[in-house]
């Protein structure tokens, strides 16, 4: 857990996420998944079993950002103080 590391590892470990975050190749791999999965979406019929199975790929995707970006924010936290 992050209670459980330094400053200076929160910062090493944020600076690590930023760096991720904002890489044209993770950009470029999260669109493109993102786009494939909504088109996936939008090709299988409303009342389909695959539905739920593609919401949980798109909001597995937008979790792995939120904790991404829940790094990047720590740190910018501990360096305000």
């Amino acid at each position: 857990s992050m209670g459980t590391l330094s400053k200076e590892e929160r910062i090493r470990l944020s600076d690590s996420a930023k760096q991720f975050v904002e890489s044209p190749v993770m950009n470029g791999v999260f669109t493109s998944l993102l786009k494939s999965y909504m088109s996936e979406l939008i090709a299988t019929p409303a009342g389909d079993d695959r539905v739920k199975h593609i919401h949980a790929k798109i909001v597995g995707l937008e979790d792995i950002k939120k904790d991404l970006q829940a790094l990047v924010n720590d740190g910018t936290m501990i360096r305000n103080r």
